[in-house]
Parts: C-alpha cells; sequence; structure tokens
C-alpha cells in the first residue's frame, strides 16, 4: 500500500474554508493509534454565532486516516456519513457547501 499524508493539504483547505467565511474555525489532533499503529486525525470544524456572544457550535466532525487519506466517519451539519471517501474530496465537498449556504 502506497504511503502518503496529505496533513499540509488538509490545514490548507481548512485554512481556505476559513478564509471564505470569518465565523469558522477548525481543529484538528491525532485521536488514536490502533494495534497496528496506525494513526487517525480528528477535524472539528466550528462556527461562531456571532448573536450569541460569539459561542461556538460544531458544524462538521470527521475522522481520517492520514496513511491513507480516507474517511472513516463524518458529521455535518447534523447528518451522518460513513465513509465518504478520501480527506481531500470530503473538504472540497465542505467548502462547497458552506459557499453555497454564504451565497443564499
Amino acid at each position: 500500500m502506497q504511503q502518503h499524508d496529505d496533513t499540509e493539504t488538509v490545514k490548507d483547505l481548512l485554512a481556505l474554508l476559513c478564509s471564505r467565511n470569518s465565523n469558522l474555525s477548525w481543529k484538528m489532533r491525532s485521536i488514536f493509534t490502533d494495534n497496528n499503529n496506525i494513526n487517525y486525525m480528528e477535524v472539528k470544524i466550528h462556527e461562531a454565532h456571532q448573536y450569541n456572544n460569539g459561542s461556538l457550535s460544531q458544524i462538521c466532525r470527521l475522522a481520517y486516516k492520514p496513511s491513507s487519506g480516507l474517511v472513516s466517519q463524518m458529521q455535518y451539519r447534523g447528518n451522518f456519513y460513513n465513509k465518504p471517501g478520501t480527506v481531500i474530496d470530503t473538504l472540497l465537498d465542505i467548502i462547497n457547501a458552506e459557499s453555497r449556504v454564504l451565497v443564499n
């Protein structure tokens, strides 16, 4: 299996998402390593509510393997998705969806 780590690309896409919508912020962390020493990363995207004292609500949470780039699970705006694809494609879909939210 080919090993690749798209961590910098993931960070760049998250920065792009937040530059398009200043109410969004993100955090990324390692959540666990399984028995085969495979690391899993978690990305959380939060939205600040300007009319509620700047409180944050989580709009997205996804877990993926950096070694393969595959997302194992994701929750986005209340909907759960199982194995939605690669982390790059998933973030591009979120950027697209959030762009539509801003336009409408």
